[in-house]
């Protein structure tokens, strides 16, 4: 039930390079990197929320609440930690772009903006990510 002040939350993730992992390591590599992004996601998710396979190599989380940009900032860093730590020590890395957005509850299409916004700031992420290598 939203309460005054509630903002909707969307975090998307996206894998990245799945189909090289696929191509190069296998099928079984990629549903293993699939199930690890998953598993990521899930750990970052609060009570109330929901987060779901959104398709092919994407996740999303989404929720109703009270959220602040540091509070999702700071669990945006612990899923980039779980994905370091994971590839410190296995010979096939496994990455992930990500992005968020917070929109005010209650205004018209308020919920779909947001996935619509996130999914932007993924793409950032994913570009920024391209132009580091």
């Amino acid at each position: 039930r939203a309460r005054k002040g509630d903002l909707w939350l969307a975090i998307v993730a996206d894998m990245d390079g799945l189909k090289y992992l696929n191509d190069n390591f296998g099928h079984s590599k990629g549903d293993e990197g699939l199930a690890f992004i998953a598993s990521s996601m899930r750990a970052i998710t609060r009570d109330g929320e929901v987060c779901v396979r959104n398709g092919g190599d994407e996740f999303l989380i989404a929720g109703l609440g009270q959220y602040s940009s540091q509070e999702i900032e700071e669990r945006l860093q612990c899923f980039a930690r779980a994905i370091e730590k994971y590839n410190a020590t296995s010979p096939v890395a496994f990455n992930a772009s990500i992005g968020y957005c917070l929109k005010e509850w209650g205004l018209p299409s308020a919920f779909e903006e947001a996935m619509e916004t996130a999914d932007v700031n993924m793409y950032i992420d994913k570009r920024k990510k391209k132009n580091r290598r």
